[in-house]
């Protein structure tokens, strides 16, 4: 478990510095991530708590929700990782694909997809999404659906009120 954990630490450092070089670079016209860094506050236990995997249609999908500390943001982040040896993964626009919902409000448009590495076995990348109220202090859970891929109808990666502390 110690392993898992310690490789999740070193998977988000290289997230960060992924998208720092991204973005300082202008590789994208897509909005820059928040000034303060998401992971900031988050321990290792708690990065292995905000992640969520499934498997499936032979993609393995890792799920992050970045800012679960921060219900006051006005955009919600979560990282998202595709990885596959046989499936094209350049087909799905994630963006499109995702819904969210905290059990009384479902967001299905407003998606923007980052992407960080966009190759055919490989994606990863930020999805963003307005806050608007989905998620606050006082959100009992949120729920991302990611929806279609590689022939798996719903992919559905929860977070409950237990996983920020609240």
């Amino acid at each position: 478990m110690h392993k898992y954990g310690t490789w999740l630490v070193a998977f988000a450092a290289i997230l960060a510095a992924l998208a720092f070089f991204y973005i300082k670079n202008g590789l994208t016209e897509s909005k820059p991530l928040p000034e303060e860094d998401p992971l900031e506050g988050i321990s290792e236990s708690q990065l292995f708590t905000i992640t969520r995997r499934t498997e499936g249609g032979a993609v393995t999908v890792d799920v992050a929700f970045l800012n679960i500390l921060k219900p006051d943001e006005k955009d919600l982040l979560f990282y998202i990782a595709l990885n596959t040896h046989t499936v094209d993964l350049t087909s799905y626009e994630i963006e499109k694909l995702a819904v969210l919902t905290n059990g009384k409000t479902t967001v299905e448009d407003g998606f923007k997809w980052e992407p960080i590495q966009d190759d055919g076995h490989h994606r990863s990348g930020i999805l963003r999404v307005k806050n608007n109220g989905i998620f606050d202090r006082n959100t009992d859970y949120i729920e991302l659906n990611l929806r279609g891929i590689a022939g798996v109808p719903d992919r559905k990666y929860r977070w409950d009120k237990t996983d920020w502390g609240r």
